[in-house]
């Protein structure tokens, strides 16, 4: 990930990629700046992309030791702030649309995300160990609150096995066929919803979908299986 980051904050310094560093002044710099359609948290890592190339390249004597403070005269832009994209949920007419092609390994597979709530790559990183017949295991979660029990519900069971889930390029390109206007991570925030809409208890929907709490009284409560598949039913 963090090369990947790398190499997305490079791409915004196209415009420099066919110079040589040595030709590459402040002018330069400043105009790149200005015209990068980005929000200020993405200039603030081209910045220190470009000062670990500066770096570099002192080490390497291409440049002199005074262009580590290149950055330090510039005129930093303020940016616009990127709207972020509204969480959306899946309507009744999409999860219709899902189940008319339950047959499809995609639908299906986009169907268990929509009835569990489970994140991309829990499902994609399951086990045959940590599946049982109404209930997953999720290990070496990010947070602690991720490391937990998934129920699998009736309408879950009935559309497994799954017997392998795809890349997320691969998966994201087959799910906008049957809902183009939505993203896979909206599957998770519908299943919250839904669980929310037939009045199931916030601290058991927590425990489900992996949710932090700051209630010490709730993290001291723990939530059985068998409340969990009552809830996980109810949709």
């Amino acid at each position: 990930n963090t090369l990947k980051g790398y190499r997305i904050d490079y791409g915004h310094l196209a415009p420099l990629h066919d110079m040589r560093i040595k030709d590459i002044d402040r002018s330069d710099l400043q105009k790149l700046y200005n015209k990068a359609d980005v929000s200020q948290n993405t200039l603030r890592k081209m910045m220190q992309l470009i000062n670990m190339i500066f770096a570099y390249a002192v080490k390497c004597n291409i440049l002199p030791i005074s262009a580590l403070n290149i950055n330090k005269t510039i005129n930093v832009p303020l940016k616009e702030s990127k709207k972020q994209k509204s969480r959306e949920i899946l309507s009744d007419d999409d999860i219709r649309i899902l189940w008319e092609n339950k047959d499809n390994d995609y639908a299906r597979i986009a169907l268990v995300y929509v009835y569990t709530g489970m994140r991309f790559s829990e499902l994609q990183g399951l086990t045959p160990d940590r599946c049982h017949d109404n209930y997953v295991e999720i290990v070496d979660a990010k947070t602690p609150a991720g490391n937990r029990i998934v129920p699998l519900s009736d309408k879950v069971r009935s559309l497994l096995p799954i017997i392998e889930v795809p890349s997320r390029t691969t998966f994201e390109r087959h799910f906008k066929y049957f809902l183009p206007d939505h993203y896979i991570h909206e599957t998770r925030h519908t299943f919250i919803s839904m669980l929310v809409k037939v009045g199931v208890d916030d601290r058991i929907i927590k425990a489900i979908v992996g949710h932090k709490t700051n209630d010490i009284t709730e993290v001291y409560t723990h939530i059985p299986l068998d409340v969990m598949l009552e809830a996980a039913n109810k949709i």
